[in-house]
């Protein structure tokens, strides 16, 4: 059967931002301050503001320097290689037992693929079921999936799943 990545951890808000990407940030509003506080302050406190900006800009402008040109990010490699491990589980089948429940202010949603149970709460992974509008509906009973996922001590935590075509 042919399938899609309808998700995976590569897709995670965690992995779009790149560290170097804190440091452009922070050189950015530092630069930015500096030549705020150089036009606008007038009075004697000037000098001891240009110096606590300067040393952010002393600090940052390297730590981008090194972080962007001198330290590969190969998150999306390891990423990739953990999903290809053969020490994650993989399932493949229909969806049963799809359940969804509250439990105070959270939604658990919960489902079995060959009697391996799933568990996750849409508020602790919201970007896993909503990308930008509701899609609570794309995983139900019946629905030919394959997963990934990692063995936890009380739950299977997923890392991948794909949908049948």
């Amino acid at each position: 059967m042919e399938y899609y990545t309808y998700w995976s951890l590569l897709d995670t808000p965690s992995n779009s931002i790149k560290s170097y990407s804190v440091c452009l940030v922070l050189l950015i509003i530092s630069i930015i301050a500096f030549f705020l506080v150089l036009k606008f302050q007038k009075n004697e406190d000037k000098k001891l503001y240009l110096v606590l900006i300067s040393l952010f800009i002393v600090t940052s402008l390297p730590g981008y320097i090194y972080l962007r040109f001198f330290t590969p990010d190969n998150t999306k490699e390891r990423i990739t290689k953990l999903l290809e491990s053969e020490n994650l589980g993989k399932v493949e089948g229909k969806i049963s037992n799809y359940r969804e429940r509250l439990e105070g202010k959270q939604k658990i949603d919960s489902f079995e693929v060959n009697s391996v149970v799933f568990q996750y709460s849409e508020n602790a992974i919201s970007e896993f079921n909503h990308f930008g509008g509701d899609r609570s509906n794309d995983l139900y009973n019946n629905l030919n999936v394959r997963i990934t996922y990692s063995k936890g001590d009380k739950f299977n935590e997923i890392v991948k799943i794909e949908i049948a075509k």
